[in-house]
């Protein structure tokens, strides 16, 4: 039923996506546990395609989401709060007595490895913006999710977190998280890039152990991060880790260098056919400066998934983008694309 269902769903988006926004159902719920009650209050519909939830909710309402929603693909929780929750009717694969912590995605939260459980085919998550954790197993094998945002108030990723989640292309790992677990994104069969944005975060043993398509790393700190044996190990298509400028012979004497030293460059890169040694790009906290360009040329500044953000004419003095955020950015200069990521 479930790979039915989640075909009539691609075929749907396939034919009318591109004509129209899906309007997102609004469930607001107060007391915690009552989703289930809520939603039948406020739609009469089986298949929800997109659900937004608000308000407050706990393991037993995230257990509904996941076993009883047999189309829901894009789900909204940021406006949520999880709550404490103590019961049998958690996400646990077993229906013991378990205590489920406040501010926590708690185990198996849309886990999709039982016949049982992981009814819903997910395509994209919006995660609360006041979890502190995504625990063990959270999406394990959510194998249609490709996008999902991690907020700035996780610290740590649990065991196999987002294991086996086969359509994921790229993932941010913020500053905040102290702790990735062991094989949280092992099997992500179509994860090509992968951006840790602290210096504080210890990734576990295999944590993206054997992802054969990850071909970029990008580290925004300067400060190598650290991780365990076997974290980093096998990724067959790797061409490039990018870390700041000033920071390239620090990552290569850590415990980067024995496995990346050739791969470990900075920041402001160019595939050598298109490399224009006059074009000189600098980086900082709040702005990107470009230099080197023939006055009266177009220079535009991207996001690092294609969306114009700013367009300039070249001047003899060079351009100034005002960024207010760290990350990874696109300079486009004719038909030349530079990366540069703001530290």
């Amino acid at each position: 039923m479930k790979k039915i269902l989640l075909t009539i769903i691609f075929t749907l988006f396939a034919t009318v996506s591109e004509a129209q926004d899906y309007n997102y159902t609004v469930v607001d719920v107060t007391t915690p546990g009552t989703l289930k009650t809520r939603m039948r209050e406020v739609t009469s519909e089986s298949y929800i395609f997109y659900l937004k939830v608000t308000g407050n909710i706990d393991a037993s309402d995230v257990k509904f989401l996941r076993d009883e929603n047999l189309a829901l693909a894009f789900l909204d929780l940021s406006e949520t709060t999880i709550y404490e929750y103590t019961g049998t009717n958690g996400t646990y694969t077993v229906p013991i007595r378990t205590t489920y912590k406040a501010n926590e995605l708690p185990t198996y939260a849309f886990s999709n490895s039982y016949s049982t459980m992981g009814m819903s085919p997910l395509i994209n998550v919006i995660l609360p913006k006041t979890i502190t954790s995504i625990n063990d197993k959270a999406f394990y094998y959510c194998t249609g999710i490709t996008e999902i945002s991690i907020p700035n108030s996780v610290k740590t990723i649990g065991k196999n977190a987002f294991t086996g989640c086969k359509a994921l292309k790229k993932i941010t790992i913020p500053s905040s998280i102290s702790y990735v677990g062991v094989t949280a994104f092992t099997m992500c069969d179509e994860l090509t890039e992968l951006t840790i944005e602290g210096s504080d975060t210890y990734f576990d043993s295999k944590a993206f152990f054997s992802n054969k398509k990850i071909k970029t790393i990008n580290c925004l700190s300067a400060t190598p991060p650290l991780f365990a044996e076997g974290a980093f190990e096998q990724l067959e298509s790797l061409t490039a880790v990018y870390v700041p400028a000033n920071a390239v012979a620090a990552y290569r004497v850590s415990g980067w260098g024995p496995l990346f030293y050739l791969k470990i460059l900075a920041s402001v890169t160019d595939a050598p056919s298109v490399m224009d040694a006059r074009v000189k790009i600098y980086s900082s906290r709040s702005e990107i400066q470009v230099e080197g360009v023939t006055p009266g040329k177009t220079v535009s500044l991207y996001s690092v998934t294609g969306k114009q953000l700013q367009s300039k004419i070249s001047k003899e003095e060079g351009i100034y983008f005002g960024v207010d955020k760290k990350g990874i950015y696109l300079i486009k200069v004719n038909d030349k694309i530079y990366k540069v990521i703001n530290t």
